[in-house]
């Protein structure tokens, strides 16, 4: 049986309390990121996106802290998976919050976000 190949660098899911310019920032540096708009998730819950990016295979980026917290302690009570979540401090600009989740991405690989919850 074959296996997979192993993702070195994170790939993002960015939920919809993301602004779109921030992925595109990211996104510019040739990293891979996907949006809730880009997706046809919009306006679904907290928990099918989260759903959704371990579907897919990727770290949910999201403004929204208490909810994912919530979300984070009940896959690890369940013993489910996930693929990260950070939560996204709001800072002065976009570019400050883009430069935060590019330094994540310089030191963190795709392995070491699996189920940790990270704030950024």
């Amino acid at each position: 049986m074959a296996s997979r190949p192993l993702k070195i660098y994170i790939s993002f899911y960015f939920d919809e309390d993301i602004e779109v310019s921030i992925a595109a920032m990211i996104a510019s540096e040739k990293y891979d990121v996907l949006t809730a708009r880009d997706a046809g998730m919009l306006t679904k819950s907290d928990r099918e996106q989260l759903e959704f990016a371990i579907r897919e295979e990727r770290t949910i980026v999201t403004h929204n802290r208490e909810h994912f917290k919530e979300l984070h302690s009940e896959y690890l009570r369940e013993g489910n998976k996930h693929y990260g979540i950070v939560i996204l401090i709001r800072r002065n600009s976009f570019r400050e919050m883009a430069n935060r989740l590019l330094e994540l991405l310089g030191d963190t690989m795709a392995d070491e976000m699996e189920n940790q919850l990270r704030f950024v």
